[in-house]
């Protein structure tokens, strides 16, 4: 399979959040614009729930369109692929404010705790990528601990 012609959105994530970590140590803005731009991508097929299916193929996103994403109402309970993409975001949020960012996370997050714990969502490391996001989220809004 040529792997440039599919989508998984926990290694997108997880590289973006690589590539900041790196852009900070080299106090560099150069990837500023590439980051925006796949966040807002992200973002057209993140649903209202704030969750993406777990891969996308290309072929597919160009048959379906973005708005079949968007407009999903699935509640992808694969946590491991979520968590990276919600911790982006909020990472998003706190750089610059648009309420979009935290909305798809908090909802995601949300949605994802009202399942607890009758799915069994902590597996495979799950935790500890839950972890991420959800401290991202305390610093933003302290509220959502209590």
């Amino acid at each position: 399979m040529n792997g440039y012609e599919v989508y998984y959105y926990d290694d997108i994530a997880r590289t973006a959040l690589g590539i900041i970590l790196s852009a900070s140590i080299l106090k560099t803005d150069v990837y500023n614009e590439r980051l925006s731009k796949n966040l807002i991508g992200l973002l057209k097929i993140t649903n209202r729930y704030g969750f993406l299916p777990d891969r996308i193929d290309q072929q597919v996103l160009i048959k379906r369109g973005w708005k079949s994403y968007f407009n999903d109402s699935t509640i992808n309970l694969s946590l491991g692929m979520q968590a990276y993409v919600w911790a982006y975001y909020l990472w998003a949020y706190n750089q610059t404010g648009f309420d979009q960012f935290l909305k798809q996370a908090k909802s995601g997050l949300t949605e994802t705790m009202k399942t607890y714990p009758d799915h069994d969502i902590w597996n495979n490391g799950t935790r500890a990528r839950m972890m991420l996001p959800i401290a991202w989220l305390i610093r933003i809004e302290d509220s959502y601990a209590s």
